[in-house]
């Protein structure tokens, strides 16, 4: 699996047209660039939508996804879909496979140990996220976090540990180690992920775990938006720099 540098939660074109302008950039700056730049677009259950306090400036309507995610080797377009249970997960996944259009690389599922049977993305890889609740049902103890992934088998090809849910809250740094690394040893092949208020400001805390798993993706949103909620694309764009020098 590619190794990203995460943005998730536009919502506006133009936003994803200025993010790949500051790519643009960086490659001629760099001669390059050796990582993928996820574009991630958030989507949630119908139910979910209507609850108090949803996060409005972050989920786009279903329709206009398909206008967020651009053909370009660069990029990986990745949908994280939210759903407090999996009812109907096979038909969700299955609609909006075909919804979202021709550009969709992969479908990040933010759900707390979702049944294995019903993690079928009809051909796009699965990253299946790992948040504070699936987390502490395994007592954050990596061998019981490894037995529940044994059980997906081949049907997720990453995972993303998130203890922030989008709040910005900064990830520790020693708490990731003792949980990925284990991760890694035990199932090589296994895309690996952390986010939790990643920005220019944090980027630097996170080189050891760089270190020591050199194939480590990153994602980031809460801490990369303004007061309003809405994307702040010079946190982006500052991310980014810092992100590409950490990696290249």
């Amino acid at each position: 699996m590619h190794p990203y540098i995460g943005v998730t939660g536009f919502m506006h074109r133009s936003e994803v047209k200025k993010t790949l302008a500051a790519l643009n950039a960086i490659e001629q700056t760099n001669g390059g660039v050796k990582r993928k730049l996820m574009i991630g677009v958030l989507a949630c259950a119908p139910g979910i939508s209507r609850k108090p306090n949803h996060w409005l400036q972050r989920h786009p309507n279903e329709h206009d996804i398909s206008d967020l995610f651009f053909p370009d080797r660069r990029v990986l377009n990745i949908l994280h879909y939210h759903a407090d249970d999996a009812d109907s997960l096979a038909e969700r996944l299955k609609y909006l496979t075909n919804a979202v259009g021709p550009h969709l690389d992969g479908i990040q599922l933010n759900m707390t140990w979702p049944p294995p049977s019903r993690v079928y993305a009809y051909g796009k890889p699965i990253t299946l996220e790992l948040g504070k609740h699936a987390l502490g049902a395994c007592n954050h103890h990596p061998q019981e976090i490894c037995s529940r992934l044994q059980a997906y088998k081949n049907d997720i090809a990453r995972v993303l540990v998130d203890m922030s849910a989008g709040h910005g809250i900064p990830l520790s740094v020693p708490y990731m180690m003792r949980l990925l690394v284990p991760i890694a040893e035990r199932f090589p092949n296994l895309g690996i992920g952390v986010a939790g208020g990643l920005s220019l400001e944090l980027l630097d805390q996170i080189e050891p775990l760089i270190k020591a798993i050199p194939h480590l993706s990153i994602d980031a949103e809460g801490a990369l938006r303004d007061a309003a909620d809405h994307l702040d694309l010079e946190r982006v764009q500052r991310y980014l720099e810092r992100a590409y020098t950490l990696f290249c």
